[in-house]
This record gives C-alpha cells, structure tokens and sequence, in this order.
C-alpha cells in the first residue's frame, strides 16, 4: 500500500474503502430481503392449501 502524505488524499482512501464495504453490505441485506420474501411466499402458500 501507498504512503501518501497529504490528509485530503488519506481521507479520500479511506471514503473508497467506506463505499465498498458499504455496497457489500448493501448486498448482503438484500439478500437477506429475497429470503425473507421467499419464504413469506411459502407460508402463504402452505395457508391457501
């Protein structure tokens, strides 16, 4: 990894490495969505039958 010695640029790196373990995170909520929905769906499901 770089040094890199001005602040500006020091806290520029550190907002990229914010983003991405944001939109990780990001990704793995939604996820957690869909199986939620999936089986919300199934429980339906099962009280129609």
């Amino acid at each position: 990894m770089k040094k890199i010695y001005t602040k500006n640029k020091i806290i520029y790196i550190y907002k990229r490495e914010d983003e991405r373990e944001s939109k990780k995170r990001e990704k793995e909520r939604k996820k957690e969505r869909e199986k939620e929905r999936k089986r919300e769906r199934k429980k339906e499901k099962e009280r129609k039958k």
